[in-house]
C-alpha cells in the first residue's frame, strides 16, 4: 500500500513541476498577448534556443546557478519557484484526496490559482480566461463519480449550491467594490466568484475572509513602516490563491473546528 502511495505521490510531484514550466510560459506570454503553445523555448535575454538539459524543471535552474547557459544573464528565481510550488501543490492534492478524479480537478484548480497569482503579482491583472477555467472545473466537479448509486446522487442540488456560492461571493464583492470606489479589482471578483462555484458557499466565504486576513498580516506592517502607502495598488490574488487552496483541501475541517469552538 505504501509503495503505491509513494509512486502516485512522486508522479504527481514530477508532473506538477512539469506543469509549472508551462505556467511560466503563460506568465511570460499571456500578458504580452503572445501564443503559449507552439515554437521552441528561447532565452528571453539572448533569444538562443534552449535544449532539453536547459528545461529540466527546478534542476536546470540550480545546475546553471540561475544563469542562461549561453549569455550568462540571470534567469528569474520565479522560474524554479513556480515549478516547485506547482509540484508541491499537486503532491498535496494527491496526499489529501488520493489519486482520483477529484484530485485531478484539485490540481487543475491549483494550476489556475498559481498562474493567476503570479500574473497579478507581476502585472496587476487577472486574464479573463483563468476565472472561466475555474468555472469549468466547478462544472466538472458536479459530475457524479461512477458507482452503484450514480443515478441517485444529488447533482441538481449540488449545482444550485455551487451557483449560490458564486452568486453570493460575486455580489458581495461587487457591492464592496462599488462602495469603495473600485477598491476591489474586477479580476479579484471574477476569480473569487468562480472559485465559489467550485468550492461552494461555506468554503468560498472562508477563503475570501482568510485571504483578506492573510493580506492584512503582510500589508499592515508595510503600511506602518512606510514601505507602502494607501494609494499603492496591492495584488490581492496571491493571498487569495493561498486561502483558496487551503480551503479546497482543509476548508471543511477548519470550518467544523471553528464551529465546534462556538458550541
Amino acid at each position: 500500500m505504501w509503495l503505491s502511495g509513494l509512486f502516485f505521490g512522486v508522479t504527481y510531484l514530477i508532473f506538477g513541476c512539469c506543469v509549472g514550466s508551462f505556467i511560466n510560459v503563460c506568465i511570460e506570454n499571456v500578458p504580452r498577448e503572445r501564443p503559449v503553445v507552439g515554437g521552441r523555448s528561447v532565452c528571453p535575454s539572448c533569444g538562443h534556443r534552449l535544449g532539453f538539459r536547459d528545461l529540466i524543471p527546478v534542476f536546470s535552474w540550480f545546475i546553471l546557478k540561475g544563469r542562461c547557459r549561453y549569455c550568462r544573464r540571470r534567469i528569474p528565481a520565479r522560474i524554479p519557484a513556480v515549478e516547485l510550488t506547482t509540484g508541491i501543490a499537486y503532491l498535496l492534492c494527491c496526499v489529501r484526496l488520493g489519486p482520483c478524479f477529484e484530485a485531478v480537478l484539485a490540481c487543475l484548480f491549483a494550476t489556475a490559482l498559481i498562474a493567476a497569482a503570479w500574473i497579478d503579482w507581476e502585472w496587476l491583472y487577472v486574464p479573463d480566461g483563468i476565472p472561466l477555467a475555474v468555472a469549468v472545473i466547478g462544472l466538472l466537479a458536479l459530475i457524479p463519480a461512477p458507482g452503484p448509486s450514480l443515478m441517485h446522487r444529488p447533482v441538481v442540488p449540488a449545482f444550485f449550491s455551487a451557483l449560490a456560492g458564486a452568486a453570493f461571493i460575486g455580489a458581495c464583492l461587487w457591492l464592496l467594490s462599488c462602495a469603495s470606489g473600485g477598491g476591489i479589482g474586477g479580476g479579484d471578483i471574477k476569480i473569487l466568484a468562480a472559485s465559489g462555484f467550485y468550492l461552494g458557499l461555506s468554503r468560498g466565504v472562508f477563503a475570501v475572509l482568510s485571504g483578506y486576513v492573510l493580506a492584512a498580516v503582510f500589508c499592515v506592517p508595510a503600511l506602518i513602516t512606510g514601505k507602502i502607502n494607501r494609494n499603492c495598488m496591492i495584488p490581492m490574488v496571491p493571498f487569495f490563491a493561498v486561502s483558496l487552496f487551503v480551503s479546497l483541501l482543509w476548508g471543511n475541517r477548519i470550518i467544523s473546528w471553528y464551529l465546534g469552538l462556538l458550541r
